[in-house]
């Protein structure tokens, strides 16, 4: 027993210096010593009592081992403590220095400040002092000219006195010698009028003879003129109403040989099945007399129509009244309905967009679209190019379209001085103007509006139709023809 109490209190001892060891920083090396006491007494126990002294051993390394983590723990902590005490003083430290480096600053900007303020007291006062001497320099030699334009003035005064008299005297002198002169004149003069009445009253006579001989001669030349006027007109007239006329007699002349043909067409089947001669007959006779008078006219050949071909619905007297020529009176000559077709502008967004906002211009007033079936609407050239136009009514109802109809423009004259112009926000895109008048060819042809004539330049085109015409034809017809592109006849 005494043995093992001598090894426990060897232990307790060794272990007591692990735990000192552990203390003062050496803990890696109590360990180790605390392992090798612990393989010292695990060789020397062979029994079963040694075993049990062991596990008595083990329990007292652990706890050992237990308080010295708890007192290495407790070191970490005090060292971690007075290195954020030392930060926290370090901290305020800075802090106080800073705030005297703070306050020193603002002192010193105070100071200058101050000193600014004085120099700038100094400098406005010297400035002042400046200003006034200017000023009485100013004065002074104000004063000094003012004294001179006196003396000036004095000396003007006097020297045009004495230019007065003297101009007195002359004039006196003068005067009696014009009174002579005009004496001497009026003798002479009367001695003139005397011998210029006597050549005017020859003169007079000569140009009362010429004058009337040529008046003789303008009135036989004025004679002739207007016989051969008249007769051109009439000419003119008669081949124009000829025309129209071959032209009403062609289409109907084609319209009756197509319907006649039509007809055969459609009765043919009939002929097979009741063996109707002389209905095929009638109608053959009837298709070369339409061919005959067509050809006449000069319309190209009508080729028979196929034995198999589909029957046509014709209306020969809706033809018939569609191409009576048109008689528009001299009112509806100066109305007219301007169909207008404008090529995209190649300058900014119009280059990009391909769109136009059309307005025409006239005489003093320009037009604004309202659409195919209302008249146009009519402002003054100030109003038109105004803000309100460019940037709020654009083309109305032509906007960001080059294609456009104008309805019931008066055009005031029999012709008229026409500009289409693209409105664009700050410059507007004038085109180039173009003498128009009422298109008398315009007229209605089976349902469609044609015009012989198309005016305009390189960058739009027009038809000028009657508005009588227009009327007749309608908004469908109208917006018809802008789309088929306005190629006229010529």
């Amino acid at each position: 027993m005494s043995f093992i109490a001598e090894r426990i209190f060897n232990g307790a001892a060794l272990a007591a210096c692990v735990s000192a060891a552990l203390t003062f920083g050496f803990p890696v090396q109590a360990e180790d010593a605390a392992h090798t006491i612990a393989n010292k007494f695990a060789e020397d126990t062979a029994s079963n009592e040694e075993h049990a002294k062991q596990k008595e051993l083990q329990r007292t390394m652990a706890e050992l081992k237990k308080k010295a983590d708890e007192a290495r723990a407790r070191a970490n902590a005090q060292r971690q403590a007075e290195e954020t005490e030392s930060r926290r003083l370090y901290e305020q430290e800075l802090l106080e220095r800073a705030r005297e480096e703070s306050e020193a600053t603002r002192r010193a900007a105070a100071e200058e400040g101050a000193q600014a303020k004085a120099r700038a007291e100094a400098q406005a006062k010297a400035k002042a002092d400046e200003v006034a001497r200017v000023a009485q320099e100013k004065a002074a030699r104000e004063q000094k000219r003012a004294a001179e334009v006196e003396a000036a003035r004095r000396a003007k005064e006097i020297a045009q006195a004495k230019a007065r008299a003297e101009a007195e005297a002359k004039a006196k002198a003068d005067e009696v010698a014009r009174v002579a002169q005009e004496k001497a004149a009026r003798e002479k003069k009367r001695a003139a009028e005397v011998e210029a009445a006597r050549r005017a009253k020859e003169v007079a006579q000569a140009k009362a003879r010429a004058e009337t001989e040529a008046k003789a001669k303008a009135d036989e030349v004025a004679r002739v003129a207007l016989e051969k006027a008249t007769r051109e007109t009439k000419r003119a007239a008669q081949a124009e109403a000829d025309r129209r006329i071959r032209e009403a007699a062609r289409w109907a002349a084609e319209a009756t040989a197509k319907e006649a043909e039509a007809e055969l067409a459609a009765r043919e089947p009939i002929h097979a099945n009741h063996s109707s001669d002389r209905e095929a007959q009638e109608l053959a006779e009837r298709l070369r007399e339409a061919r005959h008078k067509y050809s006449a006219l000069g319309g190209p050949t009508v080729q028979s129509v196929p034995a198999r071909a589909k029957p046509v619905t014709v209306t020969p007297a809706a033809i018939r009244m569609e191409t009576k020529p048109s008689k528009p009176t001299a009112r509806a000559e100066q109305h007219v309905t301007i169909l207008l077709i404008m090529d995209v502008g190649k300058r900014g967004w119009r280059r990009l967009s391909k769109t136009a906002d059309p307005m025409l211009c006239l005489h003093e007033h320009c037009f604004l679209s309202r659409g195919s079936d209302l008249p146009a609407e009519k402002l003054s050239r100030h109003a038109a190019f105004g803000p309100t136009v460019a940037l709020v009514k654009r083309g109305v109802s032509c906007r960001s379209s080059p294609s456009c109809i104008f309805r019931d423009i008066d055009l005031e004259t029999a012709e008229a001085i026409l500009q289409p112009v693209d409105l664009r926000v700050l410059r507007h895109d004038r085109r180039e103007t173009q003498l128009i008048r009422a298109d008398k060819t315009c007229d209605l042809i089976r349902g469609e509006l044609v015009c012989g004539h198309t005016v305009g330049t390189t960058d739009w085109r027009a038809w000028i139709v009657p508005e009588s015409v227009a009327k007749r034809a309608g908004p469908a017809a109208l917006e018809m023809a802008l789309e088929s592109g306005l190629e006229g006849l010529d």
